[in-house]
């Protein structure tokens, strides 16, 4: 790998750059799932605007993110105890395909951000002499587990239907269709880059782990 300014002759320096340039590349490449995940709400509704009354449509409209298909029971359920009337339907097969889209371009971006962090060199965290704050390494993994957590808390967050009370945060029936859809993709994005985080985290600390395993070593 060749890259612009990176140190040639010390090999700490080197690990130091590749480290800083590795975590540069997540938040930058982070942008583009992002920006498809927005436009995938602002299309589906121009693409997705026949009836779609068979299971199956609703299974293919759904198909990266299957839970996105319930709500189709769901609402029926609502529109018969008269919580929301059967004007809401017409909205379900876009909100469906964006979330089915959104989840598509953030399973390849973490795809591809696995084999980055596998690949990639770099894995440099600072020593106690470099920063005088000590225990850095035992921070990160705090942080690397509460990005775990945070993820796994989002997305089966986002498997949940449609709440039925007014909010300004989950998606609720209530909203209209492109809020609840933007709030349904937003709460799955955050959900998939928390897991791209976390990789990035402990393969960091793990190249570390070895490039302090090699120095003892050698020493």
């Amino acid at each position: 790998m060749r890259i612009s300014k990176m140190p040639k002759e010390d090999e700490d320096k080197k690990l130091r750059y590749l480290t800083v340039y590795g975590f540069s590349v997540f938040v930058r490449s982070s942008i583009y799932p992002a920006g498809l995940s927005v436009l995938s709400v602002l299309l589906a509704p121009q693409f997705i605007q026949r009836d779609h009354s068979y299971d199956r449509d609703y299974r293919l409209l759904s198909f990266f993110w299957p839970p996105a298909a319930n709500e189709v029971a769901h609402v029926q359920q609502l529109i018969a105890k008269g919580i929301v009337n059967e004007t809401f339907l017409p909205g379900l097969p876009a909100y469906m395909a964006a979330c089915s889209a959104t989840s598509l371009v953030w399973l390849l971006w973490l795809a591809w951000r696995f084999y980055r962090d596998v690949r990639d060199r770099g894995g440099y965290i600072p020593t106690f002499k470099e920063t005088g704050q000590p225990g850095l390494e035992q921070r990160l993994i705090q942080i690397a587990l509460f990005c775990v957590l945070l993820a796994v808390a989002l997305l089966l967050y986002s498997c949940f239907n449609l709440s039925e009370t007014r909010s300004l945060r989950a998606p609720s029936v209530f909203d209209d269709p492109f809020s609840y859809t933007l709030k349904k993709c937003l709460i799955l994005s955050y959900g998939y880059w928390m897991v791209g985080a976390a990789s990035a985290l402990f393969s960091l600390i793990a190249k570390n782990s070895l490039r302090l395993e090699r120095i003892a070593r050698r020493a």
